[in-house]
């Protein structure tokens, strides 16, 4: 009786410890499976969402760089007219009013444009624009600016035409130049064309780069041409910052739970970075790690 009892008692310990045992391995079993499909599918968001984001910028630095190949090229037709050519170089005023009309043209087909200048080698300007504050002489080889622009063919941002830079956006352009030369490739003069800076502003400003995120845009010198607050245009310091970010590259600072990616403008010399905070990523892991514990106590419960 008493072996009996033993036996009994035995075998009742071992279900338990067997049942324990079916537990503690299903558990195992829930904890892995949730966990492998916690950073399966965190690993497919992220890899979704980079995606995305670099799309994105592709994009907008594509739609960015064929309008401004749109302005060379049409700043190039008109730099080459045989009418342009003739009036710089015989000072052929009676040329003026058809030149003129060629410019109003040029500006009517775009209200993107701002204006256009023609500078001559001596001195002499031809514009839509009245009164422009811009410094000539007899002898532009001399003028600094100008020889900068005969040069320098990329686009640049500047205040409204010779005048000191300043936070108003409203005063900032982004020029085209174009060096106008003659038969044998002597230089008659310069040509501007300046678009209005909120052709950049239209491409940019609607990116979806989360609440902590922002984008801008650097020149083949690293002077800032783009960005949302004004105040990084005048503070060395903050300007610093975003050198040090354009230096550092395409990179995922987890910490910070930002992306950076940057990407180069065709026929620009412009480099578009994108700081991009990813807290829709963040929420959705979030949902995802909650999911996979609500997952293992609904099965621990049963």
């Amino acid at each position: 009786m008493e072996n009996r009892c033993r036996i009994r008692n035995w075998f009742r310990r071992f279900g338990v410890q067997i049942s324990f045992f079916y537990l503690g391995l299903g558990l195992a079993i829930i904890l892995i499976l949730s966990g492998t499909i916690y950073f399966f599918t965190a690993s497919l968001l992220m890899n979704e969402m980079v995606s995305k984001t670099h799309d994105l910028l592709e994009l907008s630095g594509n739609n960015i760089a064929t309008y401004i190949a749109r302005v060379k090229g049409e700043s190039d037709v008109f730099a080459n007219s045989p009418v342009l050519r003739q009036y710089l170089e015989e000072n052929d005023e009676s040329l003026r009013p058809v030149l003129m009309s060629g410019i109003e043209q040029l500006l009517k087909n775009d209200d993107c444009k701002k204006s256009i200048v023609v500078v001559s080698k001596d001195g002499r300007i031809l514009s839509n624009e009245e009164n422009l504050d811009m410094s000539v002489s007899e002898d532009m080889m001399k003028e600094d600016w100008y020889m900068e622009s005969i040069h320098n063919t990329m686009p640049v941002l500047t205040g409204a035409r010779m005048q000191s830079f300043s936070p108003d956006k409203d005063n900032w352009v982004i020029s085209v130049s174009t060096e106008i030369t003659d038969s044998a490739g002597e230089n008659l003069g310069v040509l501007l064309m300046d678009m209005e800076y909120g052709v950049v502003e239209e491409h940019l400003r609607s990116l979806d780069v989360g609440r902590e995120g922002y984008v801008f845009l650097v020149n083949d010198r690293g002077e800032l041409v783009y960005h949302k607050d004004t105040g990084f245009f005048t503070s060395p310091e903050k300007k610093e910052q975003l050198l040090t970010l354009l230096a550092e590259g395409d990179r995922y600072d987890k910490k910070k739970n930002l992306l950076v990616y940057r990407t180069e403008i065709e026929n620009t010399g412009w480099i578009l970075v994108g700081v991009v905070s990813l807290d829709t990523l963040k929420m959705l892991e979030q949902q995802l790690l909650e999911w996979c514990f609500l997952w293992e106590r609904c099965f621990s419960a049963r």
